[in-house]
């Protein structure tokens, strides 16, 4: 907190912004090793870089495209790892017991509405064709 209020001072707050960005991004990555889905989940909302629905697709190209050049880079990985947690969160979702419930049902309709945002956001940001394949393959596993 007083680093933070010194780098305010001094007009770095962008610094300290961008340097929690990253390292949010680390603990994604770690806990999407770890299978911690849920973990995942909420660092992915906690950093407001993706879209979690198709009405937010427009502003979120415009707002990657205003990031440091540092978060930008890091946006194809971030894309392909967040639709590989939301497999899994869609994968163990079907396979609950509970799965033809209709509050599964509406989780996994949920997922897989989400999973095509950041397929479509993935595309208009012209993410490269590797991360662009293996995000497309897990939007189609999701239907």
């Amino acid at each position: 907190s007083l680093m933070l209020d010194c780098l305010q001072k001094e007009g770095k707050r962008q610094l300290v912004e961008i340097t929690r960005c990253l390292c949010l991004l680390c603990l994604f990555f770690e806990n999407l090793m770890l299978k911690k889905t849920d973990d995942c989940l909420e660092i992915m909302d906690s950093l407001r870089l993706l879209p979690r629905s198709g009405d937010d697709i427009a502003g979120k190209v415009e707002a990657t495209k205003q990031l440091d050049a540092t978060l930008q880079k890091c946006i194809p990985a971030f894309l392909r790892g967040s639709m590989e947690c939301m497999y899994m969160q869609y994968r163990n979702t079907k396979s609950l017991a509970v799965a033809q419930s209709p509050t599964s049902k509406a989780r996994l309709m949920k997922i897989s509405e989400e999973g095509r945002a950041l397929s479509t956001f993935a595309g208009l940001l012209g993410v490269d064709r590797n991360s662009r394949d293996a995000i497309a393959r897990f939007e189609a596993y999701m239907t």
